[in-house]
């Protein structure tokens, strides 16, 4: 039997096999196609030979057909083969993307592995100012991004050493220091709120019925931390008496809130955001929830047409005090040409508004939830989605900022059809709109800007989907019900649906993106 007849037989074994199962059967796919030429490589002294070979694996990895176990070997390998030379630096960076795609609880180990590689490219960069600068970015944005990871995975300290080498990188090449040292107050702000919280807790257990205790634990979790669900666990009859009445009405579902409830929990939040020492971060997670429920307050029937007007004139004045904190909110900017793992910017804790959202291993796991991604969009984009329904056939949407408009992809509405959102004129739907519970789908956006005109392409597992071209007026001021923060994209899914989003990234193609936290 030839060597490309026993890949194709291990191939298909593999195809047929559970991944778990594979691993033999992986290797013996690898040696089959690569057996003879890897033993000859690994042998010789040099590693150019390394290099070139890793190409090669890392392209039969990305190879349409090839099993995930076999995609994910191979990654492994040609990893193992890029990195012991500056020619396969770059391979076994996106050897260790594809595998964190095909393998989520690898992630942070394969962005520490990026890290490294990173780490050696800059080492090796020569003496010209403008190679070793960029050499220097890079290695500055792999570690943030394997910082972000760590903190993730409740490893504020690990990622707080990561942001402490990035920074030293950034003085190093004379980059600028104050966004990573952002990133890197951003990592300790967190921890120390993240202690002062485990403090409180213990503080009121021992002394449940000390009202100071228990309103400073309640305020901490309502501003700080931005989670009103938790501090509805201690709210009592100790409570001020605006802390009893808002925060229970918080936790509930923001589309069943009843107009006069969205008004006065509105005005609420407008109220804390308007508290005196107040961090970026912080005032904008109260502004941005006081713009929810004046968007709520819109969407409710039988309001007067002064209310109404009252409320719109309040979500303006909003949204304009959200984009005056974006430059001081941000701890990263984003050029263009470069991605952006939007998972890995998900704080359920602070970003989740209804329902349950968590993040596992780098897949965002939403179910009747709604939840914007602390990304401001400055520009034309492209945003690519992989996500599979496991439980549920009702809505999920990806929230797509236009310029300062919004419009949401809704997959699968109850209709059986899937569309654009919130888009004036004639709708925009897709001939078929029912997806497949337990199928994975691979979405592809483009947002593309040219003035005051918009063009938006969506492609679903490589096929021509929803395309819409118009003025941007055309699109909604507000975005409806499913998007959170001006400029920044979203996602939004039934309350009977549960959607895992396993890759969610954007590409920034003119213009630029301000990572805000």
């Amino acid at each position: 039997m030839g060597r490309d007849c026993r890949f194709l037989l291990a191939v298909l074994i593999l195809a047929a096999c559970p991944v778990v199962a594979a691993a033999d059967e992986a290797e013996d796919a690898f040696q089959a196609q690569f057996g003879a030429e890897y033993k000859k490589v690994v042998a010789s002294p040099a590693t150019t030979d390394d290099a070139a070979l890793a190409a090669k694996v890392l392209e039969a990895a990305r190879k349409e057909g090839t099993p995930p176990a076999l995609a994910a070997h191979l990654s492994d390998r040609a990893y193992e083969l890029g990195s012991k030379h500056p020619n396969g630096y770059e391979t076994a960076v996106g050897a260790m993307e594809l595998l964190a795609d095909l393998a989520p609880p690898k992630k942070i180990a394969c962005l520490d592995s990026i890290v490294e590689v990173r780490e050696k490219a800059y080492r090796a960069a020569g003496r010209k100012p403008e190679d070793r600068a960029a050499a220097g970015d890079a290695y500055i944005e792999a570690i943030l991004a394997a910082a972000q990871g760590h903190i993730q995975a409740g490893d504020a300290a690990g990622a707080a050493e990561l942001a402490k080498k990035a920074l030293a990188t950034a003085k190093a090449i004379n980059a600028d220091s104050k966004q990573v040292q952002a990133r890197l107050d951003g990592f300790a702000q967190r921890q120390a709120l993240t202690e002062q919280v485990a403090d409180l807790k213990a503080k009121v257990q021992a002394a449940p019925r000390d009202p100071t205790l228990r309103n400073q634990l309640v305020r901490l979790l309502v501003v700080e931390m931005d989670d009103p669900a938790q501090a509805n666990l201690y709210v009592d009859d100790s409570c001020d008496e605006a802390m009893r009445k808002y925060v229970p009405a918080a936790t509930r579902d923001l589309q069943r809130t009843p107009a006069l409830a969205a008004m006065e929990l509105a005005k609420w939040y407008e109220g804390l955001a308007a508290g005196a020492g107040l961090g970026p971060a912080v005032k904008w997670a109260m502004l941005a929830r006081t713009r929810n429920y004046y968007g709520r307050f819109l969407c409710c029937g039988g309001v007067a047409e002064v209310d109404r007007a009252q409320a719109a004139a309040a979500i303006a004045n909003v949204e304009k005090a959200l984009l005056l904190l974006e430059p001081a909110r941000a701890v990263r900017t984003i050029r263009e040409g470069q991605w952006i793992d939007l998972v890995a910017l998900v704080d359920p804790a602070r970003d989740e508004m209804t329902g349950s959202c968590k993040v596992e291993g780098g897949v965002l796991v939403v179910r009747g939830n709604r939840l914007a991604i602390p990304c401001a969009l400055d520009g034309s984009y492209r945003l690519i989605a992989k996500f599979v329904r496991t439980e549920g056939n009702t809505p999920t949407a990806i929230a797509l900022p236009v310029g300062a408009r919004t419009v949401a992809v809704v997959l699968n509405h109850f209709s059986g059809a899937s569309g654009l959102l919130e888009v004036n004129g004639p709708p925009v739907r897709a001939k078929d709109g029912t997806l497949t519970p337990g199928m994975d789908y691979d979405l592809d956006v483009k947002v593309l800007l040219s003035g005051d005109k918009a063009e938006i392409t969506v492609e679903l597992n490589g096929k021509r989907y929803l395309q819409w071209q118009g003025p941007q007026t055309a699109l909604s001021v507000w975005g409806g019900a499913e998007i959170w923060a001006p400029r920044c994209p979203g996602v939004a899914v039934h309350f009977l649906t549960t959607t895992m989003f396993k890759s969610l990234k954007v590409q920034m193609l003119t213009g630029k993106a301000l990572v805000l936290r």
